[in-house]
């Protein structure tokens, strides 16, 4: 799946407790595999990015139920029909049949984010191993990085 993702350009959306695990892939992906990805809270993401998604564009989508599902699905059928490639993480889509769907365990939709986050970790994870970076070392093994990090305090 990882290597999918590498050719394409890469949204993930979440609503509710689930923004910040979208937003936690945006985080893992760039510090471990250098890789460009945006993420957004759902509505956002419809009213802006979704704009310039493109057939075979890759929206990752955090779909656990709860409140924010439909929202959610609703999205996702729009990329669909756009010609994009779907994952989702939690639970699948009536009108995203052809979707990758990672399901979670059924939970209450304010502690999905413990779970959600997982194969968002995973990912990011694959997406440096196929890249050839180490994800726990943050650039410092080139030494422009280094010594540019050694400016701040992590």
């Amino acid at each position: 799946m990882a290597e999918d993702a590498l050719s394409r350009e890469i949204y993930a959306i979440g609503a509710g407790p689930n923004e910040a695990t979208a937003l936690e892939l945006v985080i893992k992906a760039r510090e471990a595999a250098y890789v460009p990805i945006d993420a957004l809270q759902a509505e956002q993401y419809l009213h802006g990015p979704m704009v310039a998604f493109n057939e075979g564009d890759l929206l990752i989508a955090i779909t656990v139920p709860g409140n924010a599902y439909q929202r959610v699905a609703e999205i996702c059928a729009v990329a669909n029909a756009m010609g994009g490639r779907l994952w989702l993480v939690g639970s699948s889509a009536p009108a995203t049949p052809h979707a990758t769907v990672f399901t979670l365990p059924e939970q209450p939709e304010m502690l999905s984010p413990l779970l959600a986050v997982v194969p968002m970790q995973m990912l990011a994870y694959s997406l440096a191993v196929l890249r050839g970076t180490h994800p726990d070392m943050f650039r410092r093994n080139d030494p422009r990085y280094k010594e540019a990090f050694g400016l701040l305090t992590l």
